[in-house]
């Protein structure tokens, strides 16, 4: 099965990517980091803004272990920044969706809510990535190339033996890369 299939299907996670540790970076693909709630995880490392921790903390969530983390999003900064929701579900973001917004010319923001953030090093540090077969489900849209540079700055073998990411044809948020610019920094990587 591939990515793709897997995010069409993130049922059937539970028997196609074993791992170690699932990262998951949100607000964005919160459906499926609670559909890795139910796989075969020793633990799974959740950083979301309050009401998608609320989701993966909640009973229907079946996780062998969920590590405690702070309900905040992981950014290049670390300080509090603006939480953009819009009237289409699953496109939050920290950057505002300049490129949506061409796209859907109906797209409205609904609201611009401050949030906590937390520095994509230190949510790493606090992951304590053990093994070779972690997982990296990067939703925090718009912010994908920041927090990957930062994330592939550590010295030695790649921290993570699958990346789940979202590549869009076009820039869709403020300063972000579209998908071939996100495959060339993950390349550089050697992913």
């Amino acid at each position: 099965m591939t990515d793709a299939q897997a995010l069409s299907a993130p049922g059937h996670l539970a028997t196609a990517l074993p791992f170690d540790t699932a990262l998951y970076l949100g607000p964005g693909l919160a459906d499926l980091a609670l559909a890795l709630s139910s796989a075969q995880a020793l633990r799974i490392c959740a950083y979301a803004d309050a009401k998608t921790r609320a989701l993966l903390d909640s009973p229907r969530a079946a996780a062998p272990l969920i590590q405690p983390t702070p309900p905040a999003l992981v950014s290049a900064s670390g300080k509090e920044e603006a939480l953009y929701r819009y009237n289409v579900k699953g496109l939050a973001s920290l950057r505002s969706a300049t490129g949506l917004k061409e796209l859907f010319p109906g797209l409205r923001e609904k609201s611009r809510t401050p949030v906590d953030t937390i520095a994509a090093p230190t949510a790493l540090q606090e992951a304590q990535l053990t093994g070779a077969h972690n997982l990296l489900i990067l939703g925090a849209t718009g912010l994908e190339a920041d927090i990957l540079q930062l994330l592939m700055e550590p010295e030695g073998p790649p921290l993570f033996s699958r990346i789940i990411l979202p590549l869009p044809a076009l820039s869709l948020y403020e300063g972000s890369p579209d998908g071939a610019a996100l495959i060339a920094l993950l390349e550089t990587g050697s992913y």
